[in-house]
């Protein structure tokens, strides 16, 4: 008689068991489901957030390139400007050489009082020498330096100073030793050393500016007598 309760019994939680099962199951699968539906929305948010800066890269890319290119159309501009006016620069030097050294100074003298602005653009230097024999030598370097866009003006013989010890590039002011460096090493190209000397002439206002002196020992040297 007790049996068949019993057997109703496990009947009845075998059921249970197996509703429980499913509820189980089908949690889990929502869970699952749930799971992978999280992840497509964590990709495609990647996915798009990764297109987005790709596309910024892109249009930072090609805003540089347009930058470098503009760049290089004025670099090229410069260039060209620049050979056009060494080509001018070349020509004014040429023509000016021809002119006789008093006429040149008075000329470029006349110029400067005119045009201060003119003093700035480019240096120009007085050669001195202590030697009248090197009066041709120092043409020559004066041309030299021509070549270079230094103007010479002229040759001036100063005995008083035949005890010069070296070759100096004179300047007055401080604002122009890069001027007087570079006249040293534009010599130096040509074959002759030099210094620069500072002679402190900050509060003359008589000296104008860009002037230089270039003063020379001595070029030509006598054979040793024969022993």
């Amino acid at each position: 008689m007790e049996r068949e309760p019993t057997a109703a019994r496990h009947l009845a939680n075998l059921e249970k068991l197996e509703r429980e099962e499913s509820l189980v199951r089908r949690r889990a699968l929502y869970v699952a489901w749930g799971s992978v539906g999280a992840a497509a929305a964590i990709l495609v948010f990647l996915v798009l957030g990764a297109q987005r800066e790709l596309i910024q890269i892109r249009a930072e890319r090609d805003r540089v390139a347009g930058e470098v290119k503009e760049l290089e159309a004025r670099k090229a501009a410069l260039e060209a400007d620049l050979k056009l006016s060494s080509e001018k620069l070349n020509a004014s030097l040429g023509a000016l050489e021809r002119v006789p050294e008093n006429v040149r100074k008075e000329a470029v003298d006349s110029e400067l009082v005119a045009n201060p602005a003119a003093a700035q653009v480019l240096p120009r230097v007085y050669v001195q020498i202590v030697d009248p024999a090197d009066r041709s030598i120092a043409n020559q370097i004066g041309r030299d330096l021509q070549a270079s866009g230094v103007i010479a003006l002229g040759t001036e013989y100063v005995p008083e100073a035949a005890g010069l010890k070296r070759n100096e590039v004179r300047y007055y002011k401080k604002s122009e030793e890069n001027g007087a460096i570079r006249i040293v090493e534009d010599l130096r190209k040509a074959g002759i050393e030099a210094k620069t000397v500072y002679l402190n002439q900050e509060q003359n206002t008589k000296v104008r500016p860009n002037h230089y002196e270039l003063w020379l020992t001595p070029q030509r040297r006598e054979s040793p007598p024969a022993p």
